[in-house]
């Protein structure tokens, strides 16, 4: 079995719209059974260095707008989001079945 998450970021545009809304991102992962608890394990133990709860989402790496919501990485200067996608990246690289 395989494990797949699929997540969007954007909206895509109505036909002829996409000047208005120029972009639309489609991701996904697949983490095969074998190796799904492992990762699930590094992930959690990267959240708890960092101290991050909840819902990782792309748009919390970016630099903090003012005014914006608190969120999950509100706490984390811009080194140490730098330092957390990483880590997340190496989590995913690791494994080459991913």
């Amino acid at each position: 079995m395989q494990m797949m998450f699929v997540d969007e970021s954007g909206t895509a545009p109505k036909p002829g719209k996409t000047a208005q809304n120029p972009y639309f991102v489609l991701g996904a992962c697949v983490i095969p059974e074998d190796y799904w608890h492992r990762v699930k394990a590094e992930l959690e133990h990267l959240k708890s260095k960092f101290k991050v709860v909840d819902e990782i989402k792309w748009r919390y790496f970016a630099p903090p707008r003012e005014g914006a919501a608190q969120h999950s990485f509100s706490h984390l200067t811009p080194a140490e989001k730098e330092e957390f996608r990483s880590g997340l990246y190496g989590i995913v690289r690791k494994y080459k079945s991913i």
